[in-house]
């Protein structure tokens, strides 16, 4: 999934990008546009509904993933879905949790 990618890779493309703001060779609308990126990936928001989209995505990718089986019963099906839309409702109480693994990604800021 991209997000997971985007996630895994989250210092590395910082670096790439931190490189390519401070590099004098590179067209002026590059550098730019690389340091406005910069400042948005450090903005804890930005971290925050990463890390939300990530959990929910995986979610939902696996559970997509069940009715392509065989012999899929489908109240099972259902009762799945369920279970996911209640997570979702439910995912506002983890708040402290998301942000806590935000501000673990980017130490600086509070």
């Amino acid at each position: 999934m991209t997000i997971t990618a985007i996630a895994s890779s989250f210092h590395k493309n910082l670096d790439t990008l931190n490189r390519l703001s401070d590099d004098q060779l590179k067209k002026g609308d590059t550098g730019k546009e690389a340091k406005n990126v910069v400042n948005k990936m450090y903005e804890p928001e930005i971290l925050l509904m990463l890390i939300f989209w990530i959990e929910t995505l995986e979610k939902f990718y696996r559970a997509s993933q069940f009715p392509q089986s065989e012999n899929v019963i489908l109240q099972a099906c259902a009762d799945l879905y369920s279970i996911l839309a209640d997570q979702l409702h439910t995912s506002t109480d983890q708040f402290e949790r998301f942000e806590s693994f935000a501000k673990d990604m980017l130490p600086n800021v509070e």
